[in-house]
């Protein structure tokens, strides 16, 4: 008769995984499935605390300032009511993303900087998506023809994300390359992420922030200036000075040569880049490196051979 729980129904199915495959937790699709779903949940608990000290305000509002008119004040709650699921919206992406950055940064060597907007079309259209995409294929078992119709408002759903995400990507500095950041820097964020969601949800000052951090840190959390934290940990990213090492790299190109040097002082230079023997190997092999080490510009490339 217990009501559904959505943390430790996500800490099962991480067990029941974890239980079969051990070295899923080092894979970045278990990584990033469930600390977006542990975000969400974070998330969930934070707005709740949000709605009942706004609906205590109305009530103060309301018994301070009575309304003359009851249509008024009808249109002046549908306004509030609208406005304030949007802000719900743009609140739950703001903390989906806290969580996400480092984790992007990591696997991926950048960061997007208009996520938190894309997301505010994506995360609204997803309910349709996975619906008519349930609908589409149970149908499908029965009425083949007939699913193809329902899975039609999937393709329309698709077609939109891609296009916006095309569209992001256009714009000046939609990704921008970190290199993957130290694992100290990683532990830092997290710790003082989870400690001001704990002392958030709470109500009260957690293991990690003093009683007078407390209501700074309640204030960050509850108000947007949340995006504040984010911002530093790029800051950190981004303007911690480099280790200055003289290197040379062979990467793994399959035919021919793929040698990266550098001098230590900023200098970045290739020699080759493999051949036809390897399909797309710019985008597989010399790319993600290239971004795995900070690296935005090669100053010098070296083609030993025509082809």
């Amino acid at each position: 008769g217990r009501t559904y729980d959505a943390v430790n129904a996500l800490a099962l199915a991480a067990l029941i995984i974890l239980t079969v495959n051990p070295q899923a937790l080092f894979q970045s699709g278990f990584q990033f499935s469930f600390l977006s779903l542990a975000a969400l949940c974070i998330s969930s608990a934070v707005l709740s605390g949000r709605r009942e000290a706004a609906a205590r305000r109305l009530q103060e509002e309301n018994r301070k300032f009575p309304t003359v008119s009851g249509k008024a004040d009808g249109l002046r709650g549908r306004i509030r009511k609208r406005w304030g699921a949007f802000l719900e919206s743009v609140m739950s992406g703001a903390i989906l993303q806290l969580f996400l950055v480092p984790l992007t940064a990591w696997h991926y060597y950048e960061v997007p900087l208009y996520a938190l907007f894309l997301n505010l079309l994506v995360i609204p259209l997803c309910g349709w998506l996975l619906g008519f995409g349930l609908l589409g294929g149970v149908t499908g078992i029965f009425f083949p023809e007939l699913s193809k119709w329902l899975l039609i408002v999937c393709h329309m759903i698709l077609a939109v994300y891609e296009k916006a995400i095309g569209a992001v990507n256009a714009l000046p500095f939609s990704q921008v390359v970190t290199g993957r950041p130290e694992s100290w820097i990683l532990l830092i964020y997290y710790v003082f992420l989870t400690g001001i969601c704990l002392s958030v949800i709470c109500g009260k000052p957690s293991l990690f922030f003093s009683r007078k951090l407390y209501h700074k840190a309640a204030m960050l959390v509850h108000g947007y200036a949340g995006l504040l934290l984010p911002a530093l940990f790029l800051g950190a990213l981004l303007f911690l000075p480099e280790r200055q090492v003289c290197r040379v790299d062979f990467l793994d190109v399959s035919q021919g040569d793929g040698i990266y040097l550098t001098d230590g002082h900023g200098t970045h230079l290739m020699i080759d880049g493999g051949s036809t023997d390897e399909k797309q190997v710019g985008k597989y092999r010399i790319r993600p490196f290239l971004k795995y080490n900070r690296v935005k510009k090669i100053d010098v490339w070296i083609i030993t051979h025509g082809d």
